[in-house]
């Protein structure tokens, strides 16, 4: 008789508070109110701010503590946090945070270089629930067609994608209410088959953010 050995290989990441799990690996769920507005999403990476990692630049005012990572407003909007990753077509990231009272924040989609003819970002403003975007000098401010409000102190959580097309979704919603969500959709089609840098920039006040994931989709439903 002969006999069958079966070997288990583990392979161990380093702690740097990011890993790559992906749907097979049965261990990470996204919350179901994504599969509201992506068909088919799929976690590429999860990001824990337990430990420093390659995949985030921290800029003036932010730092890692307690599992996660902080920012806190700098005048002018000198606080900031960059994604060392480019967000690309048919992806996009779902990530948690809570500010303070008096913060003022953005969450930043954008290329090129800022105040110039080229520069371009689809943006927001979370607090108010207004775009923060600029085709080249020319600011886009739209609030979210929705009575919902953000406010201090309460846990969101916030789907950002991009679609081919230059076509952009965001939606945010309290982390432990999803009934009460905000969302909004812009098609910018002279800004097709690009990359976007991510970036998070503060002028005041202090934002906690935890549970970055990085994700792909086959299209919006």
């Amino acid at each position: 008789m002969k006999k069958i050995i079966v070997v288990t290989i583990l392979i161990v990441l380093g702690c740097t508070g990011f890993s790559s799990p992906t749907k097979a690996s049965g261990t990470l769920e996204l919350p179901d109110i994504v599969n509201t507005y992506l068909e088919d999403p799929e976690i590429n990476s999860l990001s824990t701010f337990n430990n420093k990692s390659n995949d985030w630049s921290l800029g003036t005012g932010a730092i890692l503590y307690d599992g996660m990572m902080q920012l806190g407003g700098v005048a002018s909007w000198s606080g900031w946090i960059g994604y060392n990753k480019k967000i690309q077509e048919k992806e996009g990231f779902i990530l948690s945070y809570k500010f303070n009272q008096k913060t003022d924040f953005a969450i930043l989609l954008h290329d090129g270089q800022w105040w110039t003819d080229g520069y371009k970002r689809f943006g927001l403003d979370p607090t108010l629930l207004q775009t923060n975007s600029f085709l080249g000098k020319t600011g886009i401010f739209n609030y979210f067609p929705t009575n919902f409000q953000a406010k201090p102190d309460i846990w969101y959580t916030i789907l950002m994608a991009v679609d081919a097309g230059g076509d952009f979704l965001a939606v945010i919603w309290e982390k432990d209410n999803p009934l009460r969500f905000a969302r909004y959709r812009e098609v910018m089609k002279q800004w097709a088959n690009m990359s976007w840098n991510l970036g998070f920039s503060a002028d005041k006040g202090s934002i906690k953010f935890d549970d970055f994931y990085s994700v792909s989709f086959r299209k919006y439903k």
